[in-house]
């Protein structure tokens, strides 16, 4: 346990989570194999209280950031390369053949949700380093501080091709109120100046990219250029379309969510345990497929029942609002000593938005490690703040 009494309740909370999972696990016939999934998240509790204790919290998150910097790298790279080297003007192709090569270096290959994830995660702080640098000719001078703004572009783009809907939005949302917020007070010409790094300057990005691409295949770049920023509608003209060339996502037409609502429905039409569920991955054991939730809630429900399910609303519920306390009633200082804690803020919120199409820290994933190292970077900072 830690110093802290409020964070020791919080994880107390998650301890109670995946130990109660355990009696569904062996009283169901669901894979005892799962149980592998309880003990890494137990785990990880253990170490995030052991590192708060010892004032490595900071350093827990740096480790979560390096991690999945790894992890971008690797598919982010095999991502781009299938964009350049493919007709398809998106990454939502992209699972599983073009990750194939990393079969090796991990046989769970993530899909083009999880890198556009992984690259929202890593966005946050450098959304923050860039907001809190002072500018000097639209942020381009001194040229070392391209090592905030080459690698935000680079992530704007991955997040943007790979298409998830409820990561785009966030991100839309997440961008605009951050510059509008927290330079509330600066004039209109340095807000406009940072939307143009953090909003414009992505757009002439992943505009370029495209039509870079199309350069590649057409040799026409005049053209092109003219065509892309001024005549949208020749640009993506029905030759192209039949082509292949999308620059987004086709959608079902029979099925908004992605046939998410079906899965939330049938899970609860299936689940006969009620109280204890079904173990980790339940809910994985009461679809047909093996497909998931893709609800923290309902698969929380699913696997550790009615229990898992209060307990994980009473984690949302405390950190959706020390996350509203801290940005609205504390104020905190829009100063780089503070991206910590920012980062920390605003990824919570992304974990909790992205759990309602997704699984997120209902189990053991990136999303808990990272959500871990987060909640306790909060509650250090709140803590600090009301001595």
């Amino acid at each position: 346990m830690t110093k802290n009494k409020t964070l020791n309740f919080i994880l107390i909370i998650l301890y109670l989570n995946f130990i109660f999972q355990f009696i569904g696990l062996f009283f169901s016939e669901n894979n005892i194999n799962n149980s592998y999934y309880l003990f890494l998240a137990i785990l990880s509790i253990i170490a995030v209280a052991n590192l708060y204790n010892n004032g490595l919290h900071n350093i827990n998150y740096l480790i979560s950031l390096c991690v999945l910097t790894l992890i971008v790298i690797a598919y982010g790279s095999l991502a781009y390369k299938f964009f350049f080297t493919t007709r398809n003007l998106n990454m939502y192709g992209t699972f599983p053949d073009v990750f194939l090569p990393l079969v090796d270096f991990s046989s769970n290959v993530i899909r083009s949700s999880g890198l556009s994830r992984s690259s929202t995660i890593l966005s946050i702080p450098l959304f923050y380093l860039i907001l809190i640098d002072k500018i000097k000719f639209f942020y381009l001078i001194p040229y070392a501080r391209l090592i905030y703004l080459i690698p935000y572009l680079i992530l704007t783009g991955l997040i943007f091709f790979c298409q998830s809907r409820i990561i785009i939005l966030f991100f839309i949302s997440f961008t605009i109120f951050s510059i509008f917020y927290f330079l509330w007070n600066k004039t209109k010409k340095y807000k406009f100046k940072k939307a143009f790094i953090l909003i414009i300057l992505p757009i002439i990005f992943i505009s370029f990219l495209v039509v870079a691409k199309e350069e590649v295949h057409s040799k026409n770049f005049t053209n092109k250029v003219i065509k892309f920023f001024f005549d949208k509608k020749a640009y993506f003209s029905s030759e192209k379309k039949v082509a292949g060339l999308e620059l987004v996502r086709k959608f079902e037409s029979t099925s908004f969510s992605s046939h998410r609502l079906d899965y939330w429905k049938l899970i609860i039409k299936n689940l006969k345990k009620p109280i204890i569920g079904y173990g980790p991955l339940g809910d994985r054991f009461l679809l047909v497929d093996n497909t998931s939730a893709h609800n923290i809630l309902i698969s929380s429900y699913a696997s550790g029942g009615i229990i898992s399910l209060i307990l994980m609303l009473i984690l949302i519920s405390r950190y959706t609002y020390l996350c509203f306390f801290l940005t609205f009633v504390k104020k905190i200082r829009l100063v780089k000593k503070n991206v910590f804690i920012f980062s920390s803020i605003f990824t919570i919120s992304f974990l909790f938005i992205r759990g309602i199409v997704e699984n997120s820290v209902a189990v053991f994933s990136i999303d808990l490690l990272v959500f871990l190292s987060c909640i306790a970077i909060c509650e250090k900072f709140k803590n600090q703040k009301l001595q």
